[in-house]
């Protein structure tokens, strides 16, 4: 990662929200097959959005494919790709990424994001070409970028393994991942001032930066650089679910030292640092804890937050030990904002229904 200051030229860049067009765009795979060659697939069915801010620093991506949608050319491949051996797409439906954080080096770009795949959420760099911006023949607008990136697919619990009589395995570990998307701007904001797509960001910026100079240092999106308050809460929800470290290290970057928590803390700390330790013992105890955001609503200097929660006990949590039962149960939170960062907190999470899954409180 390139840290010294460069400038670098985005002919044509121009600040809004894209989603890409499936028609035009390409989410595609490969994996070493029987030592020798490789086995290559793609995604038909998927949804991605991104965000590029006035700062191309603080721009942003996020995905959602549909496994089910894999096709390798090859049905009876393609039907066991599906099943519990690999994805288990009855469980797992989707695969999801959200970017965390932009920087440049010298040959392009790297977006820093969370992967979850399989119930296993992982920091995932993208390597990523910016391959420019332009109008189309219908009057809109279009953007392309090329993405790349590496997984070894043991990260994410898909560990079956298929031994050779002459050594090693049918099905590679790591496996490559390309992104050819085209993008297209969407339009205008409804009138009562929410984008068409439903991202946190204006769907349209006001302006429009026939080249854009920008010195690409990484960036972690901060709230300097975020557009609205919402966007700072889908932020912090997506580090929940990219684990601890990265939890720990967004709280320093949105919430206030000394930020007021109003709901309780299972020890004596205050500030921020209480809002740690919530998150620490929660991770012990639901390594895959997974916040999955359902309603979120702004209103002046507040913003609340529903999310649906989920995860598997496998850590003392509350006196209980380890269980192995998976829960789901629901919170509210509400987030007062002070200059971009998070100065006080309430929350009600629904600990009856925790319970009652994990069988301390009869049915």
């Amino acid at each position: 990662m390139n840290s010294a200051p460069a400038t670098v030229t985005i002919p044509g860049y121009l600040a809004g929200t894209w989603k890409a067009d499936p028609v035009h765009s390409e989410i595609a795979f490969s994996v070493r097959h029987l030592m020798v060659a490789k086995a290559r697939g793609r995604f038909t069915s998927y949804d991605v959005t991104i965000v590029t801010s006035e700062d191309p620093l603080g721009s942003s991506i996020a995905a959602t494919i549909d496994l089910a949608s894999i096709d390798t050319g090859n049905q009876q491949r393609d039907n066991h790709l599906r099943s519990p051996d690999y994805f288990e797409v009855e469980q797992y439906p989707t695969m999801r990424y959200r970017s965390t954080g932009i920087g440049g080096t010298d040959d392009g770009w790297v977006i820093d994001g969370a992967l979850t795949l399989h119930g296993v959420t992982r920091q995932v760099p993208l390597a990523v070409e910016v391959n420019g911006f332009s109008p189309d023949p219908w009057g809109g607008q279009r953007a392309g970028f090329s993405a790349t990136t590496q997984i070894n697919r043991r990260d994410f619990g898909i560990d079956l393994s298929i031994p050779m009589d002459g050594g090693g395995i049918a099905i590679g570990d790591k496996v490559s991942i390309s992104l050819e998307i085209e993008a297209v701007l969407q339009k205008s904001p409804d009138p009562d001032g929410l984008p068409h797509t439903g991202s946190p960001v204006p769907a349209v910026s006001s302006g429009h930066h026939p080249n854009v100079h920008i010195n690409p240092r990484r960036s972690h999106m901060s709230t300097a650089q975020a557009t609205s308050n919402k966007a700072t809460i889908r932020r912090l929800q997506d580090a929940i679910n990219g684990g601890a470290e990265l939890i720990s290290q967004t709280i320093d970057e949105t919430v206030e030292p000394d930020v007021l928590f109003h709901a309780p803390v299972p020890t004596g700390a205050t500030g921020a640092q209480a809002l740690k330790q919530v998150m620490a013992v929660l991770h012990r105890a639901f390594p895959d804890l997974h916040v999955t955001v359902e309603d979120l609503i702004e209103e002046g200097d507040k913003v609340v937050g529903r999310n649906s929660v989920t995860g598997t006990h496998q850590g003392e949590y509350m006196g209980l030990p380890p269980t192995g039962k998976s829960v789901t149960y629901n919170e509210i939170f509400i987030f007062r904002f002070v200059n971009g960062r998070i100065a006080e907190i309430w929350g009600v999470v629904d600990v009856f229904s925790q319970m009652k899954q994990l069988g301390r409180i009869p049915a």
